[in-house]
């Protein structure tokens, strides 16, 4: 997706992080975050794809104990992160968020 389209997009959603899919693959490369998108891009960005600005992403197996996945994530300083199954295809998308959730509860 170009930096013009993606930038369409993140208005007319609430979220501040997006994961990168790519189509020809069929597979996430990448959690992109709207706000280094934002701040980072001139008008001679955009021609970039989303792609260039995305982070690698972090791949939790699904037996992983939520207990051992927040370190991770904090470890990585990636605050989202794809779940998978055992042939390595991703079934779930968790969040710090989610985390925090289910030690203290909805805020």
């Amino acid at each position: 997706m170009a930096v013009a389209e993606f930038l369409d997009l993140a208005r007319s959603c609430t979220y501040a992080r997006m994961p990168v899919f790519d189509a020809a693959n069929s597979r996430f490369i990448g959690v992109v975050n709207v706000f280094v998108v934002v701040s980072t891009t001139s008008g001679d960005d955009i021609d970039k794809t989303i792609a260039q600005f995305a982070r690698k992403p972090l791949m939790i197996q699904g037996e992983t104990p939520v207990d051992d996945i927040y370190p991770l994530m904090r470890r990585a300083r990636q605050p989202m992160c794809f779940v998978t199954n055992e042939t390595g295809e991703v079934t779930g998308l968790i969040t710090e968020e989610d985390i925090l959730e289910e030690i203290v509860g909805a805020l």
